[in-house]
């Protein structure tokens, strides 16, 4: 039978352009990667491995959290740190060595659960929380002559303490939980502050006497925040919470108006997962649906809730808003999502992949989450030329942007810059093994095929190295040919001719390459 194939004119078939990306779990065409590792869309539509990653920074212990919004600041070993270059970083105070949520609103950077905030204009880290026990607190009409013999009247809108000076805790506008008592328990919110007086809203309190009460400011407990306009907003279970205009440590304050805080439950559907800011308001996940909010302050806000397919629990890092679009992996794949519709756009990774983070560059959506091997690796999706790309990434635990740069924490304690360094001060670690597995050469009309020849136009740099691959059916890999060169060729590879069905090729490389066309032949 070979005979007469090899005097069968061989039929050639191009492929030039790469567009198609990642498509290795179901049958993508030609212009599409089976598989791939460390290759990246810079060149597009050629091939080209990932540019060389840079170490920021070596951190002598475990993170456990990481935020870039006007800076990078890191949680290590019980403190919050400020990066100020390359291995250079300022200890902005101390925190508790619970994993982090944070959200920055002007100049303050809100740290939760510790609910301490660091102000970037007076450069400090002021813990937020206030517990007061207070003995013998006065809340009646009651008049008294202070210490310095001066009459004053006590009425049932203040309390009066000399255990603490209030001036050091508290500021008109915040929201207090009095708790303690038998009647007067509940938020409130401070309209004065003297050094020895609470002044609430007139007849706030029931005449009682109270050995002993606590004044408290606190926060939700939020598993996430998000930053839209002058409010952050967060989520705690299934409960939506709004802080009032500008104050990131008033969180109950209900007073009806447009200076209010927020706070709504939506019981349905199980716990938030996630949220965002989109198109100017904020958006909140579940993994069954997207609730919306709208309006302009607490007198008008209102939910719309949409049923698709959300954001996956434990994934709540993975929500990014890109080119007007919401990015997010979900419990059947990463997800698109446009407004009122979602759709999968992760065919190619398959739908097992979970525990997701994630961040963007303005073009590009870098996900780093675990596929059912348990194997954990970074997808790369290029949302213009809408191409899937694989990188190693085992050990990436937290993704942040910030002035050019994608920054990625990972667990052997340190910091590491993906793609170009904008900054140009991160160590280069040098160039990275890549591989490329082509769409499988086939003639589904035909059935058998007898392959007889590969080429591929290529670029290579000095000290670069291409090895090519193929595999027969469900036969073992075989290594063909290897190329070392200089500059740009045509590169023909000779086959063995072999009946099949099915032929596999693969370009492993190391260094700088190109590979621009793949060019086969077969009887």
């Amino acid at each position: 039978m070979l005979p007469a194939l090899e005097q069968t004119k061989p039929q050639r078939r191009v492929q030039s352009d790469f567009s198609g990306g990642l498509w290795h779990r179901f049958g993508g065409g030609e212009h599409s990667f089976f598989d791939c590792r460390n290759v990246s869309g810079a060149q597009h539509p050629a091939i080209s491995p990932r540019i060389p990653r840079r170490k920021w920074m070596n951190l002598s212990q475990g993170v456990q959290g990481m935020h870039c919004s006007n800076a990078l600041y890191l949680v290590s070993d019980g403190e919050l740190m400020l990066s100020l270059g390359q291995n250079r970083v300022r200890v902005l105070g101390d925190v508790s060595s619970e994993p982090k949520v944070f959200a920055t609103l002007d100049r303050s950077v809100l740290v939760m659960p510790d609910f301490k905030v660091y102000d970037t204009v007076s450069d400090k880290l002021t813990a937020k929380y206030v517990r007061l026990l207070l003995a013998n607190a006065l809340v009646h009409n009651q008049d008294y002559v202070d210490e310095d013999g001066i009459a004053r009247t006590i009425r049932r809108n203040t309390l009066h303490c000399v255990d603490f000076n209030f001036l050091d805790y508290f500021k008109p506008g915040d929201s207090v939980r009095i708790a303690g008592t038998k009647s007067n328990n509940g938020y409130y919110t401070i309209r004065g502050v003297e050094e020895f007086d609470l002044r609430f809203d007139e007849n706030a309190f029931v005449a009682e006497d109270m050995p002993t009460c606590y004044v408290i400011l606190d926060m939700p407990p939020l598993e996430g925040m998000c930053t839209v306009d002058d409010r952050l907003w967060g989520y705690a279970s299934n409960y939506i919470y709004a802080c009032a205009p500008g104050l990131v440590t008033n969180w109950y304050r209900y007073d009806g108006d447009e200076k209010s805080s927020f706070k709504m439950m939506v019981a349905d559907r199980g716990p938030f997962t996630a949220c965002t800011m989109h198109a100017g308001h904020p958006v909140f996940f579940k993994c069954n649906c997207m609730v919306e909010v709208y309006g302009n302050d607490p007198t008008n806000f209102s939910l719309v809730t949409t049923c698709l397919s959300g954001v996956a629990q434990g994934s709540g890092g993975s929500l990014c808003s890109v080119g007007g679009s919401m990015y997010y992996l979900s419990d059947n794949g990463v997800m698109r999502c446009s407004g009122s519709s979602a759709r999968v756009i992760s065919e190619a990774l398959g739908t097992h992949l979970k525990n997701g983070v994630a961040t963007t560059d303005g073009r590009r959506y870098y996900l780093s989450a675990v596929d059912e091997a348990g194997v954990r690796a970074l997808y790369i999706y290029d949302t213009e030329t809408e191409a899937w790309y694989k990188e190693e990434g085992a050990n990436i635990v937290y993704l942040g942007y910030l002035n050019g740069d994608v920054y990625a924490y990972c667990s052997d304690n340190s910091v590491y810059l993906i793609g170009q360094d904008v900054t140009g001060n991160g160590t280069p670690l040098g160039e990275v093994a890549s591989y490329t597995e082509f769409h499988p050469i086939c003639d589904d009309a035909r059935g058998e095929i007898v392959p007889v020849r590969l080429g591929l136009r290529v670029w290579c740099d000095e000290g670069s190295e291409i090895a090519i691959d193929v595999r027969y059916d469900d036969g073992e890999w075989e290594e063909r040919a290897t190329l070392q060169s200089v500059g740009e060729r045509l590169w023909y590879v000779p086959l063995q001719p072999r009946v099949c069905h099915t032929l596999r090729v693969r370009a492993r490389g190391t260094g700088s390459y190109r590979i621009c066309a793949l060019i086969w032949e077969y009887k």
